[in-house]
């Protein structure tokens, strides 16, 4: 359990080699482990390769009890920020970021402040600046200080309302052009929350693959493409980890 600015940040920490470490970014509505286990499969599949790995519940997600009023995003930014720089306390020389839809987007506004990091890796990433794919795509309703908002797949998340206030003030799309290091893209065709053609606004080098699957690779419905998709981050993962630069 790590704790920023008076906050617990629910965790869940595999060890590795100290040179490098795969920090885990979830999505909206999601938690630490991913829908379908995705991230608690790619932990486990680097730490078979020594890498180790954090992955964490964002605030109002998951295990995360800290406040609604602290549930804002520029405090999911600044958490994201505080485990980085923890890492690198910690003696981890190179990070390597992963995000997940919305957590992809949090990494693109950490990149407008920070950038010494190995590389950056999408799945299904809001690399958008502004609210962007988010707008529309889940029913919600604002009382008082708080913003509700209502899924088919667990309970309702409630954050701050200013939330979404910050969140339309995102800058991801600047944060991942103004990056210099290498970014790996992995898309859904079929996807219906975030368009696979996001990477393409991207400037710098971006290297995309485009599964036929939709937003969550079917994680719920088959097996093969969330394998396959873990298996060409982990390649890519070792490939870094290998490379001087």
């Amino acid at each position: 359990m790590l704790k920023h600015d008076g906050i617990e940040i629910p965790c869940i920490y595999h060890s590795g080699n100290k040179n490098m470490i795969v920090i885990m970014c979830h999505g909206f509505g999601s938690d630490k482990d991913e829908v379908g286990g995705m991230f608690t499969r790619i932990a486990e599949a680097l730490a078979e390769e020594d890498i180790a790995s954090l992955r964490y519940d964002q605030r109002g997600h998951g295990e995360s009890t800290c406040p609604i009023a602290s549930r804002t995003y520029t405090k999911q930014i600044k958490d994201l920020k505080f485990i980085c720089h923890k890492a690198r306390e910690n003696g981890y020389k190179d990070i390597i970021l992963l995000g997940f839809s919305l957590g992809a987007k949090v990494i693109g506004d950490l990149l407008t402040e920070e950038q010494d990091f190995k590389m950056v890796i999408m799945w299904s990433g809001a690399a958008e600046n502004g609210i962007g794919s988010l707008r529309g795509k889940h029913d919600y309703k604002i009382e008082d200080e708080k913003i509700i908002y209502y899924f088919d797949f667990r309970q309702p998340l409630i954050l701050s309302r200013r939330w979404l206030d910050e969140l339309s003030e995102s800058r991801a799309l600047d944060g991942y052009n103004s990056y210099n290091g290498d970014i790996l893209a992995i898309v859904g065709s079929q996807d219906k929350i975030v368009s696979p053609d996001v990477p393409s606004h991207i400037k710098n080098k971006v290297r995309v693959i485009c599964c036929d699957s939709d937003h969550i690779f079917d994680a719920l419905k088959r097996d093969d493409i969330v394998t396959y998709v873990i298996d060409v981050t982990v390649k890519e993962i070792i490939e870094h980890k290998n490379s001087k630069f």
